[in-house]
């Protein structure tokens, strides 16, 4: 999570970055993570960095108090 005020200044594609590099040092075939189903904006920050839907995981209406409604998980292949 990057804070609000910090933004819109590269740092999401720095971690991400990291990560994928981290990973394919590790031999990794591929970068998994979650969203929350209402982060639009964060959906559609990693979809354009390649990250694909793969699942969606919905929570019950006891459990979207104190959870939310429920995440994606979205994947990006790094190596073939």
């Amino acid at each position: 999570v990057v804070k609000k005020g910090s933004r819109r200044k590269g740092l999401g594609n720095q971690v991400l970055s990291h990560v994928e590099n981290k990973a394919k040092s590790a031999n990794l075939n591929k970068v998994s993570l979650i969203v929350h189903v209402e982060n639009k904006s964060a959906r559609e920050f990693y979809k354009q960095n390649g990250y694909e839907f793969k699942a969606l995981h919905l929570e019950s209406n006891k459990r979207v108090h104190y959870l939310g409604a429920g995440y994606q998980r979205m994947v990006k292949v790094i190596r073939k």
